[in-house]
C-alpha cells in the first residue's frame, strides 16, 4: 500500500532509518527507484572512506539493481504457488519445493564437477603419453597427438555428463549421450584404460576411476551444444539438420586402435 500510494503522489517515499524494498514490483518502480537514491546517498558516505578504485554513480546504481533482482527471485521463489488443483501450497509444501531445487542445483554442480575432472584427467594422460612416446620414437606417437589434439579441440564442454548409480561405495556412472557429437567412444576409451595401465607414469592422486556405462538407450545430455568446432566432431546426421554450427577449421580424423 504505501509503495503505491507512494506512485500515485498521494503517500510519502520510503522511510531513510528503515528502507524497504517493494518486491511486487521491478527496480524500475518509483518506490525502489527512491530505495536505490537513498541507498546510494548513503554509499557516498561511505566512499568518502575507502581506498579501492573509485567507481561512477552508474556503477553502483548497476551493483544495487543486480543485488535487487538476485533478492527478488529468490523471495518470488519462497512464495507459496497455485497447484494444479487450484490449491495453495502450504509451508511445508514451499519448504520441500526449496529442497528439491536446491538438490538439483547440487547435482547438477556434481556433474559438472565430473565431466570437468575428466576433461583435465584425459588432457594429462595425452600430454603424457605423446611426450613419452616422441622420447621413445615410438611409431604410436602420432597417434597420441591426434588424441591429444582431439581432446584440446574438444575442450571440458565437449565432455559428455553423468549421472551416479549403484551403492556409496562403488559408483557406476551412466553417461548420457551428447547427440550432436561424433561417436568418439573408442578414442575416450583408449585414453581412460591407458590410465591403468601405466599407473607409473600418471599420478595415483585423485578420485578412484569408476565404472561407466555407455548406451545409446540412456537419457540425452541436457548441456548445449559446442559450436564453432571442425567438422568432423559432429554427427553429420545431426550436422545435416544443424547448418553452420561448424567452423571451416581443418582437422584430419585418423583411425586408432588399442594395443596390448
Amino acid at each position: 500500500q504505501e509503495a503505491k500510494a507512494f506512485a500515485e503522489e498521494t503517500g510519502p517515499g520510503p522511510d531513510p532509518s528503515q528502507l524497504r524494498w517493494d518486491f511486487n514490483h521491478p527496480a524500475s518502480s518509483p518506490w525502489n527507484q527512491a530505495v536505490i537514491s537513498q541507498l546510494m546517498r548513503l554509499l557516498t558516505d561511505m566512499r568518502q572512506k575507502w581506498t579501492v578504485e573509485p567507481r561512477s554513480d552508474e556503477y553502483w546504481i548497476d551493483k544495487i539493481t543486480e543485488k535487487f533482482n538476485r533478492i527478488k527471485r529468490r523471495v518470488n521463489r519462497a512464495k507459496s504457488h497455485v497447484l494444479d488443483d487450484l490449491s495453495i501450497e502450504t509451508s511445508v509444501d514451499v519448504a520441500a519445493r526449496l529442497a528439491d531445487e536446491r538438490d538439483k542445483v547440487l547435482m547438477k554442480a556434481r556433474r559438472d564437477m565430473r565431466w570437468r575432472t575428466k576433461y583435465y584427467h584425459r588432457k594429462e594422460i595425452t600430454k603424457a603419453m605423446l611426450a613419452v612416446k616422441e622420447a621413445k620414437g615410438d611409431d604410436d606417437a602420432l597417434a597420441w597427438r591426434f588424441l591429444n589434439n582431439v581432446i584440446t579441440t574438444l575442450g571440458s564442454d565437449g565432455m559428455s555428463s553423468e549421472d551416479s548409480e549403484g551403492e556409496d561405495t562403488e559408483p557406476i556412472f551412466c553417461t548420457h549421450i551428447l547427440p550432436w557429437r561424433r561417436d568418439i567412444i573408442k578414442e575416450l576409451n583408449i585414453i581412460d584404460q591407458q590410465r591403468l595401465r601405466d599407473s607409473d607414469i600418471f599420478s595415483p592422486r585423485g578420485a578412484k576411476s569408476a565404472k561407466r556405462i555407455r548406451s545409446d538407450n540412456f537419457s540425452k545430455s541436457e548441456r548445449k551444444v559446442v559450436k564453432g568446432l571442425p567438422r568432423p566432431f559432429y554427427d553429420q546426421s545431426w550436422l545435416a539438420q544443424n547448418k553452420g554450427m561448424s567452423s571451416d577449421v581443418p582437422f584430419r580424423w585418423m583411425s586408432v586402435y588399442a594395443t596390448d
